[in-house]
């Protein structure tokens, strides 16, 4: 019995150490201002998907997002508001966006999955691609289409 009590202390001191080493990076930036926009927008996609938009990260890691999705026959404004989880890169930052509203510009709200995309930004020069995961679920078994990754160039205002 006495070989148990000392394995608890460890036991907690491992558990510690495990849960503080899988906590969220510190936001390292300012607020940031990004502009999206897909390079060479095909030009009749069979699903929407995003052409351009507006994103704005708080330094607390909340998110806006503004953007337009076009398909075919089917234009789309949207705005959506979050949150961010960031993981830290080799050279940059990759930015989970997780959506907690969506509201169309007719003020209807959509169904869509948490994990609205992903953001790999570069450090030093804040570019980077915006992946874009609600319109992969929305085009999954409809089409064939290949993954579009949306451009990303964005501006920092120091966290003051």
């Amino acid at each position: 019995m006495d070989k148990i009590y000392p394995t608890l202390p460890l036991a907690l001191a491992a558990s510690t150490l495990f849960l503080s080493a899988c906590q969220q990076t510190p936001y390292p930036f300012g607020k940031l201002h990004c502009k999206l926009n897909l390079e060479t927008p095909p030009k009749c996609p069979e699903v929407p998907v995003l052409e351009t938009g507006t994103l704005e990260i708080s330094p607390r890691g909340r998110f806006e997002l503004a953007g337009r999705y076009n398909a075919c026959f089917h234009i789309e404004d949207v705005h959506i508001t979050g949150r961010t989880k960031l993981y830290k890169l080799h050279n940059g930052h990759a930015l989970e966006l997780l959506g907690t509203r969506f509201e169309k510009t007719d003020g209807s709200l959509d169904e869509f999955p948490r994990t609205i995309g992903f953001i790999h930004l570069d450090d030093d020069s804040l570019q980077g691609r915006f992946v874009d995961l609600w319109a992969m679920i929305r085009s999954h078994g409809q089409s064939r289409q290949k993954v579009l990754h949306t451009n990303l160039r964005c501006s920092q205002e120091d966290a003051s």
